[in-house]
């Protein structure tokens, strides 16, 4: 990782406002790209020298994590109106919408058309509830839902 520290200032015209540098706007972007494209450098910005201490700090608990997944997961459950829904507020078909929603080429209209057509999400588990309890973080618990879930839309 390159840390640069100091906010960049640049002319209206776009030149990096710097007595040592001519660089512009567009130059300085394309050096950050080249960086992290071309040889897989991250670059960060800081503002100052405890800014820099934060990122490094930061950036090695980051590295240190190992799985980052926020970015991987769908959002939480809405209406039609993009409203949070909560599990006493949840419809059978606004938690079906969101369901089918998380198959490739399903948005929401389509969604909502599968559950108008048939009532129910259309779907069936090609597993039993023992093998889905066989899945490490799952449980018996968990798979009991899941099976009682799809079974009841």
């Amino acid at each position: 990782m390159v840390a640069l520290e100091g906010v960049p200032v640049y002319t209206t015209d776009g030149d990096l406002l710097d007595r040592h540098y001519r660089w512009t706007r567009k130059q300085v972007r394309g050096l950050i790209r080249s960086l992290k494209v071309h040889h897989g450098v991250d670059v960060e910005w800081s503002e100052s020298a405890q800014d820099t201490v934060d990122l490094i700090t930061e950036y090695a608990e980051w590295v240190d994590k190992g799985v980052h997944r926020s970015l991987l997961t769908r959002p939480k459950p809405q209406d039609a109106y993009g409203n949070p829904l909560k599990g006493g507020s949840m419809k059978k078909r606004d938690l079906a919408r969101h369901l089918l929603q998380g198959f490739p080429g399903i948005g929401v209209a389509r969604a909502e058309a599968l559950f108008d057509a048939f009532g129910r999400i259309p779907l069936g588990w090609t597993v039993t509830q023992g093998e889905l309890a066989g899945v490490p973080g799952i449980g018996k618990k968990t798979s009991a839902d899941l099976v009682k879930y799809l079974e009841s839309n």
